[in-house]
């Protein structure tokens, strides 16, 4: 059963292990994007403005709709992903050592409920933007 989480836990809705389709946006430029390699509180960095920007919507990879359905033939872009550069290598490819123990490794996918209202949703966005902006100047 999905359950929800406070959304100060993390810098994404989704807090789970697992991968998950995530929805981009980023805060300088307003391109948008989609990946089905979209973690917990992980980036990717917008191909124009060089900044980590974090998903904005998150959901489980085993419930698509619409565009949710992820490309298995396209080519991710490790040098673009927060959660490649950290392990250092494809976030795909599990470790033993990546995936903690066998409990937490196997936990269903936990997401935030969508938000209430329009002013709800728009001081979340908000606060995304704010975190992408502080990593943007943390860098320079």
């Amino acid at each position: 059963s999905l359950q929800a989480v406070p959304r100060s836990c993390g810098l994404t809705p989704y807090q789970g292990k697992k991968r998950c389709f995530g929805e981009y946006k980023c805060p300088k430029c307003m391109r948008r994007w989609m990946s089905g390699n979209s973690w917990a509180n992980s980036g990717q960095e917008c191909k124009k403005c060089h900044i980590n920007v974090y998903p904005h919507k998150q959901r489980s990879l085993e419930k698509p709709d619409g565009l949710d359905v992820s490309d298995q033939s396209k080519v991710h872009p490790q040098h673009l992903c927060e959660k490649c550069k950290r392990l250092g290598h494809y976030c795909r490819r599990v470790r033993a050592s990546d995936s903690g123990s066998s409990s937490t490794a196997t936990s269903d996918c936990v997401f935030i409920p969508d938000a209430q209202s329009d002013t709800e949703q728009d001081t979340f966005d908000n606060l995304l933007t704010l975190v992408s902006l502080l990593n943007y100047t943390k860098s320079y």
